[in-house]
């Protein structure tokens, strides 16, 4: 291929691709005495759908005519490349779901789990933050992507009480890898807008439509809305230019009859 590149340096990437590779193999006078692996990484990143196959096509008539020639592709599950493989009987490992492979996650996701416990001051009572049961969750839910779990740890720093962006994430029936990332990739487009930001709307919201009915205590706000009680007391104190806490009906939240008019 480096020689064929020197011949004619004009030589385009179309043109570069199949048949040249396949007379390259079949110019060779000595082949290797022992198998030559071609190991292929993260090929659901390289193009197209339509490219990956060509490239795998070529891949494949070279390795059933060339024995000494072997290839690993290492990919994530994409629909394309998996029914490439199926239907020309090419055999595969879902290393997702390999024992060591799940025991090294597992192992990450505690580390990472841990990690934003510490950073946010999650409390571990009455439950633990991340128990058995949730761990296996996140674990089910990375496919086997490390860079899943990376990316969860990263989005849920976003919040003072990690908690309950958490339970969302896991909220449903589990998918196959590559669209739970995609899911969690649009969670942390979306949490652009400041989550504390977002939860005072939420808290603002929850007041404005019940308060003038009647008193809001910060439990039960929090009670109603899944917040921690900590997150709505912070987020009505500084909201006290709207809304007053009464002290004689257990710290209710009320709304002013009337506002005070702009200057």
């Amino acid at each position: 291929m480096a020689q064929a590149l020197r011949d004619d340096p004009q030589l385009t990437p179309h043109l570069a691709s199949g048949e040249l590779f396949q007379r390259v193999l079949q110019s060779l006078e000595v082949h290797p005495l022992r198998s030559l692996v071609l190991v292929i990484d993260a090929l659901d990143e390289c193009g197209e759908p339509g490219t990956r196959k060509r490239l795998l096509e070529h891949l494949l008539k070279a390795c059933r005519r060339e024995k000494w020639l072997k290839t690993i592709v290492i990919s994530r599950p994409e629909h394309d490349i998996q029914s490439f493989f199926n239907a020309n009987g090419v055999p595969g490992r879902d290393l997702g779901q390999a024992d060591h492979s799940r025991a090294d996650i597992r192992h990450f996701t505690e580390a990472r789990m841990k990690m934003v416990a510490d950073k946010r001051h999650v409390s571990q009572h009455p439950d633990p933050w991340v128990g058995e049961r949730r761990l296996g969750h996140i674990v089910n839910r990375s496919g086997g992507l490390f860079l899943f779990v990376e990316t969860l740890s990263q989005y849920l720093m976003k919040y003072p009480n990690p908690r309950p962006p958490l339970a969302r994430l896991l909220a449903g029936p589990s998918e196959e890898a590559s669209i739970e990332l995609h899911k969690l990739y649009l969670a942390a487009i979306e949490s652009r807008v400041d989550s504390e930001e977002a939860e005072s709307r939420l808290i603002a919201r929850t007041v404005i439509g019940v308060a003038p009915h009647r008193a809001l205590c910060d439990q039960a706000i929090a009670a109603f809305i899944g917040l921690e009680v900590t997150t709505v007391s912070s987020s009505t104190r500084r909201d006290s230019g709207s809304a007053y806490i009464d002290p004689r009906i257990l710290h209710g939240i009320v709304l002013p009859t009337r506002f005070p008019s702009g200057p």
